[in-house]
């Protein structure tokens, strides 16, 4: 016979896990044009350098962030010529993407004016179009003409 005490604890087995772990779940992706209107700033840039951060949010608590600087190439939107720094999370799990140092990346950003980094910190995530640049030749199409080179 299963005494009393033992089906709770069966339930927290089972639910516990799942409850736990973060998961990133995106939307359907948008299409170029969708993706460019929504970004404050669209770029071609390289990265060359990186930093972590820790976020403080009302909600989450302290969160750790990783902070990447780019040399822009190309721009079409938002962001001018020089350097850029985009905060992304540090795991996918969180929606977050990695960069390689010295590679080549087609960046949307959105500005996050309440992220205590500065005043309107560039962020981007998975649940963007940002991608390598070798893998972005529809979007880089789409964009046409740069902006600003």
């Amino acid at each position: 016979m299963i005494t009393s005490w033992f089906l709770p604890l069966l339930g927290l087995l089972w639910v516990g896990p799942a409850c736990a772990l973060p998961v990133c779940t995106c939307a359907p992706p948008a299409t170029v044009e969708n993706a460019i209107a929504r970004a404050d700033a669209v770029f071609l840039g390289t990265v060359t350098g990186t930093r972590d951060t820790t976020l403080i949010d009302a909600d989450f608590g302290r969160m750790r962030a990783r902070i990447y600087a780019f040399q822009i190439e190309s721009s079409w939107k938002g962001v001018m010529g020089g350097a850029v720094e985009v905060m992304t999370m540090p795991s996918t799990a969180s929606c977050g993407l990695r960069f390689r140092r010295g590679g080549e990346y087609l960046v949307y950003a959105h500005a996050d004016r309440g992220s205590g980094e500065s005043a309107a910190t560039l962020t981007t995530g998975l649940c963007t179009r940002t991608k390598r640049r070798v893998d972005a030749a529809v979007d880089l199409e789409a964009l046409g003409i740069p902006k600003q080179s």
